[in-house]
């Protein structure tokens, strides 16, 4: 069995999303609960609301990445599932709606370097925002698109995700990995999507030996 695993990146492999981080820290909590409230009445696309909000915490790029470093920590038993993932030559990829330059930053402070698909960040002297690689896409990037595509190749496509934006991503994924009582684990019960629920990489990993081991 050919297999690939796609992980969201921002409250998967990290403890706490990035882009809450960033508002509680520059604008507050409260308004963090406002920009949300716009995601859920529809006022917004995820990709808009996170521009916006990411925008108004008005300060660069590299300062925010330099705070989220030290404030926000990934998943400590990632690490070594990445490597895990290698010594069995299973590619392992990154797909985010979140900005691939944050994610790379945490990539490299972590010693690894997967392939990632992620939006982009509009870059100003005093602040930043996302460029989405789809502007239709709601999330900005369609994480659905990503694994019909390795499917077409062949590939057992593994999806390991919580929250909005890898609700669409679930039911194409030949299995799926859910955080434990986090939105995507919620969504997949309403549909009916299988999934297995975690909390850390490691049993992703520990899952995926016995399946590996009984094929």
């Amino acid at each position: 069995m050919r297999m690939a695993v796609f992980s969201d990146f921002d409250g998967t492999i990290t403890l706490r999303d990035c882009n809450d981080a960033l508002v509680d820290k520059y604008i507050g909590a409260d308004r963090r609960e406002a920009y949300d409230r716009l995601f859920r009445d529809g006022s917004g696309t995820l990709w808009e609301v996170l521009d916006t909000s990411m925008r108004a915490c008005e300060v660069p790029l590299e300062t925010a990445i330099q705070l989220l470093l030290g404030e926000v920590k990934i998943d400590p038993t990632f690490t070594t599932f990445h490597a895990w993932c290698a010594e069995r030559d299973v590619p392992f990829s990154i797909v985010s709606a979140g900005l691939g330059e944050i994610i790379q930053a945490f990539m490299e402070q972590a010693g690894v370097a997967p392939p990632i698909t992620a939006n982009q960040a509009y870059r100003h002297d005093t602040h930043f925002g996302l460029v989405p690689v789809d502007r239709a896409c709601p999330t900005g990037v369609d994480k659905a698109a990503v694994l019909r595509a390795a499917k077409a190749e062949g590939l057992y496509t593994v999806f390991v995700g919580d929250g909005f934006s890898d609700r669409l991503a679930a039911p194409e994924a030949d299995l799926v990995y859910a955080k434990r009582d986090m939105a995507l684990a919620t969504y997949c019960v309403k549909r009916a999507i299988p999934f297995v629920p975690f909390e850390r990489f490691s049993e992703v990993q520990t899952d995926l030996e016995a399946r590996l081991a009984g094929t």
